[in-house]
């Protein structure tokens, strides 16, 4: 891995068997959305490729075999996009316009590099998506409705079934632990549910259990035999009350448990996982307070938790792992839209630092990307009529210091 090794904003901390070094750099773009919304932006990794995404067309590529950024634009610039990698792609699917939600998936490869454009059975806005293999899974969200709609993708025969969802909902929350896909909670069209659908990639199989606690706006990751379910929103109302429970599956036994605590109620806030550790950083805490640079740590050895912070409160962030580093991209803080990249590494003694004095054009196959810059103007133009609200997004801010 080509990386600068120079020491960035060092903090070593220890405790309940817990140790890394947490450090910070600088994405080349901030991602912002509209006002009144509250859209997460977004980290997705494959390889030895993580992409940070947002509402706009523009997207930053990091290369980290050869610590290079690229940028692409995105077939449609859309609110609420939800990524999966699978296989060997990159999934970016759905998302809404002022019209409403669109079907629309733009495909990266990770090996050729390559752009492509699919399309859903359903338009989907406020959905999720987890994978294993070469399968994807993206399930419920709203259109004119809640869906129970389930699209399974298989990135080696580039295909599309499909299956449903118990029960129809939005803004629910998804994982994957051991052979098993797990939908967990979410919204219907009246009501918050606490539902948890099981999709088994194996025999097809389904089945239902239910979470402790009715809520939507969950953030969920795996780690080890855990899948765990944390916090958000117990009331319909955007700035309504936040949670504090962490709902945990044990693959191994079967058992639900609801005895765990974050240390502090939120919703719109990040989850990875990282070798051992299940990672929940920033978010929206309860009664509508500003944000937090909270970061929740659980251990799957032992069970315990410890906490550290985040070098600059936010929520909407996006998450993802690269190796041994739990990446926490952007997001929002108090109002202000931020490029912050916070790094937690798990595995070596020093800090990496992004080398982000050079971005270079993503050279792809598909007729997206080969645009000039006057084409690109003119697609960001077109998208903008498509979506008047879109011409609300904060325009992108461009690095003004390097880091060497």
């Amino acid at each position: 891995m080509m990386l600068n090794s120079l020491l960035c904003g060092i903090i070593l901390l220890f405790g309940s068997s817990t140790a890394f070094l947490q450090c910070n750099s600088s994405l080349p773009h901030a991602y912002g959305f509209s006002q009144g919304s509250y859209e997460r932006v977004g980290a997705v990794t494959n390889g030895h490729t993580t992409i940070f995404f947002g509402s706009q067309l523009l997207v930053d590529i990091l290369d980290w075999s050869t610590n290079t950024w690229s940028t692409h634009y995105l077939s449609m610039a859309r609110e609420g996009i939800v990524a999966v990698a699978v296989g060997n792609l990159i999934l970016f699917t759905g998302g809404r316009l002022s019209s409403g939600s669109v079907n629309i998936v733009d495909i990266y490869n990770v090996v050729d590099k390559s752009w492509g454009i699919s399309q859903m059975s359903a338009s989907r806005y406020l959905h999720t998506a987890t994978s294993r293999g070469q399968i994807a899974l993206i399930a419920g969200g709203i259109g004119n409705n809640a869906y129970t709609t389930i699209d399974i993708f298989d990135a080696t025969s580039r295909t599309w079934t499909a299956d449903l969802l118990s029960a129809p909902r939005s803004d629910l929350s998804s994982t994957t632990v051991g052979n098993l896909a797990i939908f967990a909670g979410g919204a219907t069209n009246q009501e918050l549910s606490n539902v948890v659908d099981i999709y088994n990639y194996e025999t097809k199989q389904k089945s239902v259990a239910y979470l402790s606690q009715r809520r939507e706006s969950i953030s969920a990751t795996s780690v080890g035999n855990y899948a765990l379910f944390a916090g958000g929103s117990v009331s319909k109302n955007p700035n309504g009350d936040s949670s504090d429970v962490v709902d945990i599956f044990n693959f191994a036994t079967f058992e639900w448990t609801n005895s765990s605590r974050l240390s502090s109620g939120r919703q719109r806030f990040a989850a990875t996982s990282v070798g051992n550790y299940a990672i929940f950083a920033g978010g929206y805490p309860i009664n509508g307070d500003r944000c937090t640079n909270v970061v929740d740590i659980f251990n799957s050895l032992n069970g315990q938790w410890t906490t550290s912070v985040l070098s600059q409160p936010r929520d909407s962030l996006g998450a993802t792992t690269y190796g041994n580093l739990a990446l926490f991209s952007g997001g929002r803080s108090n109002d202000e839209y931020s490029k912050v990249l916070d790094i937690f590494d798990f595995g070596n003694n020093y800090c990496v630092t992004l080398n982000t004095t050079q971005s270079t054009s993503q050279s792809a196959t598909t007729e997206v990307s080969n645009k000039s810059t006057s084409e690109v103007s003119s697609m960001t133009q077109k998208s903008q009529i498509q979506d008047q609200q879109l011409k609300q997004v904060f325009p992108l801010l461009l690095l003004s210091s390097l880091i060497t």
